[in-house]
């Protein structure tokens, strides 16, 4: 949040025609689980499954507070998880997928390779994530950032899915990765084997936080700004197993080409 300060200061000295973009995430919406998020909306009653949502939700604050105060344009960028069939170069952070991908791959004592039969995830079934491509989102912020009115106040964009994944998508391409073995989602895990916790401990939070949520995302703002930018496709098996690092990368994703 203090860097978000910063940069609103130097915007301050930068004068009236310098153009600020905040990115922020889709999360601020916190633990609301139903309904549809607005691009307008702003609200912390539900309060925040982590504190990075938080964190998030005070910047935009801020962001809302000086626009208001010195009658200045902002662009608000809010995209969900991100995620990436490419692999990042050498010493690049992963996405969350990644290092999903990567937590699995190092279980001490090779729990998943020896893992048979059912191994229980304390995840709620038929739970979903909403996750988007890096490629389209690059596309979409560059193309809003540049695109966005110049005229005072907050102008918000939810740069995300407009189709959630299935957690049992990202399931089912672990178990194509280590044969035998078949994952599966329970609310509460009792007397739990020694795979099971340490499966269980390799969750990211995100995966079994954000599952639970059931919640749209208003998106008219972006479709009516960057209706030349088609839809990102469902995430499907390929892909998937690429951003788990279990495969190469789709083709349609090795290269992005900005259009903005």
């Amino acid at each position: 949040m203090d860097g978000t300060a910063h940069v609103l200061e130097f915007a301050e000295y930068a004068g009236q025609g310098c153009r600020v973009t905040h990115v922020s995430t889709a999360f601020v919406a916190g633990r609301r689980r139903r309904g549809c998020v607005a691009e307008t909306g702003l609200d912390d009653s539900a309060g925040f499954e982590t504190p990075y949502e938080q964190t998030k939700f005070e910047a935009e604050r801020l962001v809302r507070a000086w626009a208001e105060r010195g009658h200045r344009p902002v662009t608000v960028l809010r995209p969900s998880v991100l995620v990436t069939g490419s692999r990042p170069d050498p010493g690049e952070p992963q996405h969350p997928l990644g290092e999903l991908g990567l937590g699995a791959a190092s279980l001490g004592g090779g729990a998943l390779e020896e893992a048979t039969g059912h191994v229980r995830l304390p995840l709620p079934p038929g739970g979903t994530l909403n996750v988007v491509q890096v490629e389209y989102a690059v596309q979409a912020m560059l193309r809003l950032a540049a695109r966005a009115p110049v005229r005072p106040g907050v102008h918000t964009y939810h740069v995300v899915h407009p189709v959630d994944t299935p957690v049992r998508l990202l399931l089912e391409a672990i178990e194509d990765r280590y044969p035998g073995l078949r994952l599966e989602e329970v609310e509460r895990v009792p007397d739990p084997s020694t795979a099971e916790t340490l499966i269980a401990a390799q969750l990211p939070d995100f995966l079994w936080r954000y599952c639970t949520h059931r919640r749209g995302y208003e998106r008219s703002g972006l479709l009516s700004l960057v209706p030349d930018l088609a839809d990102p496709p469902p995430l499907d098996a390929s892909y998937v197993r690429a951003a788990l690092g279990y495969g190469p990368a789709p083709h349609d994703v090795t290269r992005t080409r900005v259009t903005v």
